[in-house]
C-alpha cells in the first residue's frame, strides 16, 4: 500500500531497498529469478519438439527465461520466437540477451490480456509463473493464448503452488505492518485448479489438458543477503510505508528466521541453502479441424445449422460469396483460418462420403 496521497506523488521506497532493486532484474534473477529459470525448463521440456517453421510465444518473458531454454534445446534452424512483457526493463533484459547470445527472437512491450499477434499464429506457446497477475484472475490472458494459438498448436502454462519464502515473507509483513494486514488471496492458485478453469473457459476442451507439478530451488550460500534482497524486491508487493525504512534491519532478520523454520529449507553438507517450490503446470493442445467435426455434426443449436450446408456442400474455390460462407464457418464456428488448414480437401471428401445427416 502506497503511503502516496496523489498519484502525482512518487511512491515511497526505502533507501535501502532502493540501493538493492535499482538493478531490479538483477535483483530478481539472485531471488525466485533462479527458481521461475528451472520452471522454464521443465515447461520448454514438456512442449512438443520445435521444428523448423515453429512459431513460439514467449509470453511474458521477464529476462527471457523460457526462450533461453529452447535455445538450450539446439531446435532446428528457422525457429521464431516473439518475447512479449508488459515490463519494459524486463523486455529490454530479455533483448540484450537475445542480441549477446544470437537467439532468434524479438521482443515486444505487450499486455498479455491483449495480444497483438493475429488469429491462429504461434504453434508453441509458453507462459511462465504469470497468468495468476493478470487481470479477470487469468482468463483474458487464457483467452488470449487461445486465440493466437495455431489448431493443433500446444500451450504450456503454470502458476505457483508452493514457495517455501512466501509464509514467511507473509508473516514479515504482518509483524512490521500491523496495521496492514497481509489480505486473504481472492482467488486460490496453489491447489492447480483455478489454472485448469481458466483455460477450459478460454476454450480448451478438458480432454486436450493435461496437469503435472515438479519442484525447483533457490539456493545461496549467504542467507541474510539473500534475505535482504527478497524484502527488497517482494516486500513492498503491496507497496512500502515510510515506517520500513526504520524497521528494515528488524524485517531482514525476522525473515532470515523465518525462512530457516520455514518447510522447504534445507541446508547441505556442503553448506548451500535450499528454498524448496513447487508449480502447477497444464499442457493444452487447441483442437484440430478433424477433432471438431463429430462434435459439430451433432450439435443441435441454430448457429451451427446455420453453418452446416457450408460443411456438407464446400463452396467450389472460385465462387467468392460461398468461399467467405465457408471462411465464416471456419472462423465463427471452428475458431480456424481455412487458408492455414494443409487437409482441407481431405476434409471435403470426408464430408461428401459422410453427409451431416447420415452421422
Amino acid at each position: 500500500m502506497s503511503t502516496s496521497t496523489s498519484d502525482s506523488q512518487p511512491k515511497f521506497v526505502p533507501k535501502q531497498a532502493l540501493a538493492i532493486v535499482k538493478d531490479k532484474v538483477g535483483a530478481y534473477e539472485q531471488t525466485g529469478g533462479i527458481v521461475n529459470l528451472q520452471f522454464a525448463e521443465t515447461c520448454v521440456n514438456l512442449s512438443p519438439p520445435f521444428t523448423a517453421d515453429a512459431m513460439i510465444h514467449d509470453n511474458a518473458c521477464g529476462s527471457g527465461h523460457v526462450s533461453r531454454q529452447i535455445v538450450a534445446t539446439s531446435p532446428p534452424s528457422g525457429i521464431r520466437i516473439k518475447a512479449t512483457d508488459i515490463d519494459e526493463t524486463f523486455v529490454d533484459a530479455c533483448q540484450a540477451n537475445a542480441q549477446a547470445s544470437g537467439w532468434p527472437v524479438e521482443t515486444a512491450v505487450m499486455r498479455s490480456e491483449s495480444l497483438d499477434f493475429p488469429d491462429d499464429y504461434f504453434t508453441h506457446s509458453i507462459m511462465n509463473i504469470a497468468i495468476f497477475m493478470t487481470a479477470n484472475n487469468g482468463l483474458d490472458a487464457a483467452k488470449e493464448i487461445y486465440r493466437t494459438l495455431k489448431s493443433g498448436g500446444t500451450a504450456v502454462v503454470n502458476c505457483w503452488q508452493s514457495m517455501a519464502w512466501l509464509q514467511p515473507i507473509r508473516e514479515v509483513h504482518n509483524a512490521t505492518r500491523p496495521d496492514h494486514p497481509w489480505p486473504l488471496p481472492v482467488i486460490n492458485w496453489a491447489d492447480g485448479t483455478q489454472l485448469r478453469k481458466v483455460m477450459e473457459d478460454a476454450g480448451f476442451k478438458s480432454e486436450n489438458i493435461k496437469a503435472t507439478m515438479s519442484d525447483a530451488y533457490a539456493t545461496t550460500t549467504d542467507l541474510h543477503d539473500w534475505a535482504e534482497t527478497t524484502w527488497a524486491y517482494l516486500g513492498g508487493i503491496l507497496g512500502w510505508q515510510e515506517s520500513d525504512e526504520e524497521k528494515w534491519d528488524e524485517a531482514v532478520a525476522l525473515l532470515e528466521q523465518k525462512l530457516r523454520d520455514a518447510p522447504g529449507f534445507s541446508v547441505s553438507e556442503s553448506g548451500e541453502i535450499r528454498l524448496t517450490a513447487r508449480q502447477n503446470i497444464v499442457v493444452v493442445t487447441k483442437s484440430l479441424i478433424t477433432d471438431i467435426i463429430p462434435r459439430i455434426s451433432r450439435e443441435p443449436s441454430v448457429r451451427m445449422n446455420k453453418y452446416r450446408s457450408c460443411w456438407v456442400n464446400p463452396p467450389a474455390p472460385d465462387s467468392s460469396e460461398e468461399e467467405e460462407r465457408y471462411r465464416k464457418f471456419l472462423r465463427d464456428v471452428l475458431d480456424i483460418d481455412r487458408t492455414k488448414i494443409k487437409p482441407i480437401e481431405t476434409e471435403r471428401k470426408m464430408a461428401d462420403k459422410n453427409p451431416v445427416s447420415e452421422r
